[in-house]
């Protein structure tokens, strides 16, 4: 008996043993392989609080940290991507048969992106049509935006767009405030003709997130959201 009690000491320190030193580096392997599939980056590092072993041979991550550089989501590249996630349940079954890190089910957690001028300039000047030498400045304030713009011969110069970061239906767009032709503004023309341009629908995001605030700072839009 003192055998059979001895016995099943050693393999609860086993397991206990393997949970606490082999199984957090396998959870961070597996979680950085399938950032890097779902949110492509120069650089993603993943770091782990000490965990209880239990939970975590569970199927449970209580917390867990990323932060990612030059982070590509379709079709923006972020300058930096966190991502701060709580009571991850995972298949542990796919883990330890395939190093395959799959969720089940995030418990909630948050998201900060930093998109800087000239990673907005690359994404406008292909999507904006009938501007040329199309540039990008953000202050904290406003975002500009210039460039040539020539009307089939009848009309040429310079035209500046002055407008500001919304979040509508969880969508980043760009709403005008002002806009300068040659220098010259046109009162209203921004409010009753330009609409809002649409930069980055978070419903696109690998995984369920409202985003809920935007800024901007060190000339760069700053925004967080909240993962559902």
């Amino acid at each position: 008996m003192k055998k059979f009690f001895l016995l099943i000491i050693i393999l609860l320190l086993i397991v206990f043993g393997v949970g606490w030193f082999a199984l957090p580096k396998m959870v961070e392997n597996g979680l950085e392989s399938y950032l890097a599939e779902k949110v492509p980056s120069e650089k993603m590092e993943v770091k782990m609080d000490l965990q209880n072993p239990l939970l975590l041979l569970a199927g449970t991550v209580s917390h867990i940290r990323a932060d990612g550089s030059r982070v590509a989501l379709d079709p923006l590249t972020y300058d930096r991507l966190t991502i701060d996630l709580h009571n991850v349940k995972f298949n542990m079954r796919k883990l330890l048969a395939d190093h395959r890190f799959e969720p089940e089910s995030i418990g909630g957690g948050t998201l900060g992106a930093t998109l800087t001028a000239a990673d907005l300039q690359t994404y406008l000047q292909g999507h904006v049509d009938n501007i040329d030498n199309l540039q990008v400045k953000i202050d904290d304030r406003q975002i500009n935006v210039t460039g040539n713009v020539d009307l089939a011969g009848l009309l040429s110069g310079t035209v500046l767009v002055s407008g500001e970061p919304l979040l509508y239906d969880n969508v980043l767009q760009i709403r005008p405030t002002d806009l300068k032709f040659n220098n010259m503004g046109f009162a209203g023309v921004t409010t009753n003709f330009m609409k809002p341009i649409k930069v980055y629908d978070f419903r696109d995001f690998p995984w369920p997130v409202t985003a809920n605030k935007v800024e901007l700072s060190n000339h760069s839009v700053v925004m967080t959201a909240l993962v559902r």
